[in-house]
């Protein structure tokens, strides 16, 4: 499996922080601080995608309510499958 970059990682941590918060707060203060931490999160992806920050904000400010971590497929399957059941290791005592 390919390892993401830290960009990439810190980028949606930041997004999931400030999605959740909007989610619940009712402060207007905090508002504005998740807010803030929204567009720090764009501002990086679209820094390390190349793309505008404006267009992902856009995509960023259609997520609402708690975030859930998004399963690619292929994890998704390697998640569900049935654990090896390895038999326990002999302690070296006599039985």
């Amino acid at each position: 499996m390919m390892h993401e970059p830290d960009w990439l990682t810190h980028a949606r941590e930041l997004q999931a922080i400030a999605q959740i918060g909007l989610a619940y707060t009712k402060d207007k203060f905090d508002v504005e601080r998740y807010k803030r931490i929204r567009a720090i999160a764009a501002a990086i992806m679209a820094s390390g995608s190349g793309t505008e920050v404006e267009q992902v904000l856009q995509l960023f400010c259609q997520e609402i309510g708690y975030a859930t971590p998004k399963v690619p497929e292929m994890q998704r399957e390697c998640l569900t499958e049935e654990p090896d059941r390895q038999e326990p290791l002999d302690s070296g005592t006599p039985k």
